[in-house]
C-alpha cells in the first residue's frame, strides 16, 4: 500500500513522525518528478488566495 498520501498530510501538518513507505524506490524512479510550470503557477495562486483569506 502507498503511504504517500500520509507523506502530504505530514508536511502540510508539520509532524514529525515518519512512516516509511516501501514504494518510495519505485516512485523515485518514475518519470516528471520535478515540480512542472502548471502546477508551480497552481500553487502561487492558492498561497496568494490563502494569504488574501487571511489577512
Amino acid at each position: 500500500m502507498c503511504r504517500c498520501a500520509y507523506a502530504v498530510i505530514q508536511t502540510l501538518a508539520g509532524s514529525a513522525i515518519s512512516v516509511p513507505d516501501p514504494q518510495n524506490d519505485e516512485i523515485a524512479a518514475w518519470g516528471y518528478q520535478a515540480l512542472q510550470p502548471h502546477q508551480q503557477t497552481l500553487i502561487d495562486d492558492w498561497c496568494q488566495q490563502w494569504e488574501q483569506t487571511n489577512q
